[in-house]
């Protein structure tokens, strides 16, 4: 009897984790369509200042670890996939407020906090129900599936948003995504849910940080600005098109698809802590690459330096899940994000009061030290 209790509750993790797969697979599609070019469609399209583009995602980024908790709290009361379920309509009216920005003029900050807000829901509802659907002894094999699948279904997604921008325009790539948006979530509709009993203590939260941890989350956190944000806006400066700036988008995930199912699987069977570690410096070196960068074929070299970096550090990713104590997991997701958005926040602002993209990658770079203490 116990022999079958372990297999069926074996069976039932393994179903969620290919609901997960199949999810971010088709999310990740959708979002790797569009992702890249939002700075671009607000600043080039749209005629907003640097400034002002920059300024619509600092609240975006405050909006999502302030709306994190509440997240939490909606997670107890529907369950973890639910959760992210409901972050798919605030996802599809930010697109599309964005598109009638044409049109109507809806303050941008707005736009910001149901974006914000949207990704808060889903961020928080898909790491715990990974965490819950995911194996510690094959964690690492398990993290580089996600995210290999998120690679690979995301590969090219970016060189098709760029087509498609060339050809029809952002409406009709808007409106692609929201349809597979859509799509994905009907993916999580079956095979149940998990709901952990959870109520918010400001007391128990804050003894719940982990210093060391929250230094290299904000570390982290600067990464994604970089990465998501300042990166593709210095680099479509010297591209000057969306089809040369999706192929890069194609260059990285194709790279760090690879390696990060391979790296990850590997990692399993060696020390998690001692790779990360090693690749620190590849981290550090990618960044300094970027701020060098002048020329076209310069941006292609960084960009795919930077695949094989993020490829070879995918046990970072699964370090993240390991570390989490599932006795008190909303706790640790609500603080990761917490001070992921402190680095997110901070290299956008370092950006605003210097206008430096060199200085903001350098920056970003050297923060990678952090990883010494996750």
């Amino acid at each position: 009897m116990a022999h079958n209790h372990h297999y069926l509750h074996y069976f039932f993790l393994k179903t969620h984790l290919r609901q997960i797969y199949t999810f971010v697979g088709l999310h990740a599609f959708a979002a790797s369509m569009v992702g890249l070019f939002v700075p671009l469609y607000l600043h080039v399209e749209l005629g907003f200042s640097l400034s002002v583009v920059l300024l619509f995602f600092i609240i975006q980024k405050i909006v999502l670890s302030l709306v994190t908790p509440l997240a939490a709290l909606c997670a107890t009361k529907i369950g973890t996939k639910h959760t992210v379920l409901v972050s798919l309509p605030g996802s599809a009216i930010t697109i599309g407020l964005l598109y009638l920005l044409r049109i109507y003029s809806t303050p941008l900050w707005l736009i910001a906090s149901i974006s914000g807000s949207s990704i808060a829901f889903l961020w928080f509802g898909l790491h715990t129900s990974f965490v819950f659907s995911s194996h510690k002894k094959h964690r690492g094999e398990e993290m580089g599936k996600r995210v290999g699948a998120a690679m690979v279904a995301g590969m090219f997604a970016p060189a098709l948003g760029g087509f498609i921008i060339s050809i029809f325009g952002f409406g009709s790539l808007f409106l692609f995504y929201i349809l597979l948006l859509f799509l994905s979530g009907v993916v999580l509709l079956h095979n149940g849910d998990y709901k952990p009993q959870y109520t918010f203590s400001l007391t128990r939260f804050s003894r719940s940080i982990h210093w060391p941890y929250a230094v290299y989350y904000v570390a982290r956190g600067m990464e994604i600005s970089a990465g998501s944000i300042l990166w593709p806006l210095f680099i479509y400066s010297i591209l000057t098109d969306y089809l040369s700036l999706g192929f890069v988008g194609f260059l990285v995930s194709c790279i760090s698809g690879i390696l990060f199912y391979i790296v990850g699987k590997r990692s399993d069977k060696t020390k998690k802590r001692t790779i990360a570690r090693l690749c620190m410096p590849f981290r550090l070196l990618c960044w300094v690459f970027r701020a060098a960068v002048s020329l076209p074929i310069h941006v292609f070299l960084a960009s795919g330096f930077a695949g094989f970096v993020y490829g070879i550090s995918s046990p970072l990713s699964s370090m993240q899940y390991d570390n989490a104590d599932k006795k008190n997991i909303y706790d640790y997701f609500i603080y990761r994000e917490l001070f992921l958005g402190i680095g997110k926040v901070s290299v956008l602002l370092f950006f605003l009061l210097t206008q430096n993209f060199a200085g903001a990658f350098l920056w970003t770079g050297f923060a990678q030290i952090a990883i010494f203490l996750f």
